[in-house]
C-alpha cells in the first residue's frame, strides 16, 4: 500500500512538472511568435473596438515580415505609448490629403473601412523616404496618428496585427503537448510495471533460495 502510494506520488509531481515546463514554453513560444493587445478607445472603430484583444506578427523579430499598405499595425511612438493603426502609405509613396480625401500616388484612395466621411485639414503632396510609414486611424475624426504624431520607421512598428484571432496554432501546441504527457505517463507505467516485476522475481528467488538451504541443528 506505501508503495502504490508513493508511486502515485511520483507520477503526480512528474506530471505537474512535465505541466510547469509545458506552460513556461508555451509562454515563450507565444511571446516569440506573436504579439497580443488590447484595443484601448475607439480610434480604430468600426474595424477594432475599445476591449478587443488581436494577436499580431512581430516585425522586430522577424527582418523578413513586410509591412503593406492598409496592413494595421500596432507602433511605438516618441513618448513610449503604443498605439494601434492602419498603414496608408509606405517608404517611395506619394501622399496628399486634400479637401478630406487621401491620394496615395496621385490616386483618391477608397477607404470602406472608414467610420465616417473624414474632417481634416489638408496636407501638402511629399514622397516618403526610404524608411518612413504613414499612418491613421480608421475613425479619422477621433484618431491621433501621422496627422498628430508625424511619420514613423519600420523600427516603431511592432506588430502586423491579425484582425482575426487564429487559435489553431494554440490548439495543435495542446494537443501536442498533451501527447507528450500521455506517453510520458505510458512510459513511466511500463517502467513501474518491470520493475515491480523485477523486485518480485527477486524476492521470489531469495524465498526459493531460503528453503532450499539444509538446516544445521546443534546437538549436543
Amino acid at each position: 500500500m506505501n508503495a502504490n502510494l508513493f508511486s502515485r506520488c511520483i507520477r503526480i509531481l512528474l506530471l505537474l512538472a512535465a505541466g510547469i515546463a509545458l506552460i513556461v514554453l508555451f509562454g515563450v513560444a507565444v511571446r516569440s511568435t506573436c504579439c497580443i493587445t488590447r484595443i484601448i478607445g475607439t480610434s480604430m472603430n468600426p474595424t477594432l473596438h475599445n476591449g478587443q484583444i488581436v494577436t499580431g506578427l512581430p516585425v522586430k523579430l522577424n527582418p523578413a515580415q513586410e509591412v503593406c499598405h492598409s496592413d494595421i499595425v500596432t507602433l511605438r511612438t516618441s513618448s513610449g505609448k503604443t498605439i494601434i493603426k492602419r498603414v496608408i502609405a509606405i517608404p517611395g509613396d506619394t501622399l496628399e490629403i486634400r479637401g478630406n480625401q487621401v491620394y496615395l500616388n496621385g490616386t483618391a484612395l477608397q477607404e470602406d473601412y472608414i467610420a465616417e466621411p473624414m474632417q481634416t485639414h489638408d496636407l501638402a503632396a511629399f514622397t516618403l523616404g526610404e524608411d518612413e510609414y504613414f499612418v491613421l486611424g480608421d475613425n479619422r475624426n477621433n484618431s491621433a496618428d501621422s496627422r498628430y504624431y508625424g511619420l514613423f520607421s519600420r523600427s516603431d512598428i511592432l506588430s502586423v496585427v491579425q484582425t482575426q484571432f487564429n487559435a489553431l496554432p494554440i490548439l495543435l501546441f495542446l494537443a501536442i503537448a498533451s501527447g507528450f504527457v500521455l506517453c510520458g505517463s505510458l512510459v513511466y507505467d511500463k517502467l513501474e510495471s518491470e520493475w515491480i516485476s523485477a523486485r518480485e522475481q527477486v524476492k521470489s528467488q531469495r524465498r526459493t533460495q531460503s528453503q532450499d538451504m539444509p538446516s544445521i541443528s546443534n546437538s549436543f
